[in-house]
């Protein structure tokens, strides 16, 4: 078995240095201005509300995001930038002292007119934009305009306290009393007791791979902690309601476009291994521990054979989880289905404690035998 696992390795180091390669790349060759557009019946259209601004000045990246007459600004240090096969990446870091560094990737739709796929997360998330010089050439529409169309896309719950995220960048916060879920907030950070900066009517706000802030404020709501599970007070994320704090979240949106022979179809309760593109030698000892584990439980376990996974909701909803993208922020080795439900993240080396009472509330019938939700995603108008 470790020399098994040792030629897959060698063999995944010899693809991966092949195909990989890095080449030396000028940014300062790129368009400095880029208008964001947003794609609607097929058709990319430029939206007056919101959209988002890329600037390239020097060696600094800036990202401004304009929505309901407010601007929120996001500047970052170019490092370096190379090309890989028909992507171009800039390895940027924040200007404002924070240490960490990401990659922001670049991939032309249509070169002619200036349109191309900018990446600016490890999890695939993508925005469109257009060379600016040639937005113009683009409708431009309000694309939500109408209030009564809106969807909750994110909805945190504290005590007394909703703040209400609506899927056109808008956001507001009800307020009851402060309650013991306002002392939460301030102790877990997220509200500053000497400058609350309640959230008003009119907020926007402005969404990043694993949190978000609200315009106006300096403070980054959470989706996850360190682990990748969901923070307390979190009900709904990407427009689905939560039910257990390691449920993932990275759902894909345009399902239209995936090919149906990549999807292999999840109908049954059941432990799914995606075997990671780096496979390391402790790999196979932990996916036997974790057969062995579920099997105990009458849980079975099935190999990822495609890229795309599909699971059916009891609400004959159905959602496709794209393999190769992370979840929660992290990357994922292993998801457990509960049939009807939408699949949890576990950790392929083993659970602890807390985290085998979570997988068992997750695998647990819930109040009478009914779903915990009328239906998974969203409402209008909730």
């Amino acid at each position: 078995m470790r020399k098994t696992v040792f030629i897959l390795c060698l063999f995944a180091l010899i693809a991966s240095s092949c195909g990989d390669k890095k080449a030396p790349f000028d940014y300062t060759t790129l368009p400095s201005e880029w208008r964001e557009l947003s794609e609607i019946n097929g058709k990319f259209v430029a939206c007056d509300d919101p959209f988002e601004v890329l600037k390239i000045e020097g060696n600094r990246l800036f990202r401004h995001y304009f929505a309901r007459g407010e601007q929120s600004d996001s500047e970052y240090e170019i490092l370096e930038s190379y090309q890989t096969g028909d992507t171009v990446v800039i390895s940027i870091k924040p200007t404002d002292g924070q240490e960490w560094t990401r990659d922001f990737k670049i991939i032309w739709i249509d070169k002619d007119k200036g349109v191309a796929k900018w990446i600016f997360n490890d999890e695939g998330g993508a925005v469109t934009f257009v060379v600016n010089e040639n937005a113009l050439e683009f409708p431009n529409i309000k694309c939500f305009d109408d209030k009564s169309q809106r969807k909750v896309k994110h909805l945190y719950r504290a005590t007394g306290n909703n703040y209400i995220c609506f899927d056109d960048g808008t956001a507001f916060e009800e307020t009851e009393d402060r309650g013991d879920g306002y002392d939460y907030l301030i102790a877990s950070g997220k509200i500053d007791p000497e400058n609350p900066g309640e959230i008003e009517t009119n907020a926007t706000y402005r969404e990043f791979p694993t949190c978000l802030k609200f315009n106006g404020t300096n403070y980054e709501w959470k989706f996850f902690d360190d682990l990748g599970h969901i923070d307390w007070g979190w009900k709904i994320i990407n427009h689905y309601r939560i039910y257990s704090l390691f449920q993932i979240t990275n759902l894909e949106t345009e399902t239209a476009k995936i090919p149906a022979k990549e999807i292999q179809a999840i109908n049954e309760t059941c432990l799914i291994f995606i075997m990671p593109e780096n496979l390391y030698e402790e790999w196979a000892w932990y996916e036997d521990d974790r057969k062995k584990e579920f099997a105990a439980m009458g849980i079975q376990a099935v190999d990822a054979q495609k890229r795309y996974l599909s699971f059916a909701l009891y609400d004959n909803d159905k959602i496709i989880v794209d393999t190769k993208k992370e979840q929660n922020g992290k990357i994922c080795c292993a998801l457990l289905y509960r049939k009807g439900y939408i699949p949890i993240m576990i950790s392929i080396s083993g659970e602890s404690e807390e985290g085998m009472e979570h997988i068992a509330t997750y695998l647990s019938e819930s109040g009478d035998g009914y779903p915990p939700f009328e239906r998974w995603s969203t409402l209008e108008g909730e």
